[in-house]
């Protein structure tokens, strides 16, 4: 017959174990960083905690708000464009992570913000961050200096298209002609 203090040794076991195998597959779950849920807390994150001069209303309500009704709103997680694209320098980093919104209006013009919600390795790090926001209008690419800044990009409109092929033109390096 077994003596009490061995029923209470393996009752103890029994109880504490499973609890020591969840903190820590719970501790490598946050260790790394989860899709669904970086966009999902940027989507809820009040724009005014990215940018004091707007409202404290959810990110992921505003932006659609502002580019209007007929934008398509795209949603990704991705590494803020700091791979190089070398394995020997990009292995064993911990890159930054980002949520990157995309909004593509009608015409034609695209405005993207990327949050910065923590790295890869690390998981969630700190408060979200703007890393960049931008519109982008055919093959020119504008930052702006902040998140309030598109609003007023939208309703200005896209370029008058003789400007854009002239400022294009001027910027191009001179051809030789034949």
């Amino acid at each position: 017959m077994q003596s009490r203090h061995s029923i209470s040794r393996h009752l103890l076991w029994a109880i504490l174990f499973p609890v020591l195998i969840f903190q820590q597959t719970a501790a490598r779950l946050h260790a790394e960083l989860d899709d669904a849920e970086a966009e999902e807390r940027v989507r809820i994150l009040p724009v005014s905690a990215l940018d004091a001069k707007l409202p404290k209303e959810p990110f992921g309500a505003w932006l659609p708000r502002v580019a209007g009704p007929q934008a398509k709103i795209f949603w990704e997680v991705n590494d803020c464009g700091e791979q190089t694209g070398d394995p020997s320098v990009d292995e064993g980093r911990d890159f930054p992570a980002c949520v990157q919104v995309s909004a593509f209006l009608p015409d034609g013009r695209e405005f993207g913000v990327l949050v910065a919600v923590g790295t890869w390795k690390k998981g969630f790090v700190g408060k979200p961050t703007v890393r960049q926001v931008y519109w982008a209008e055919g093959q020119q690419t504008h930052d702006l200096e902040r998140l309030s800044d598109i609003p007023e990009e939208i309703e200005t409109g896209p370029s008058d298209p003789a400007e854009a092929e002239e400022a294009e033109t001027l910027a191009s390096p001179p051809h030789d002609k034949p």
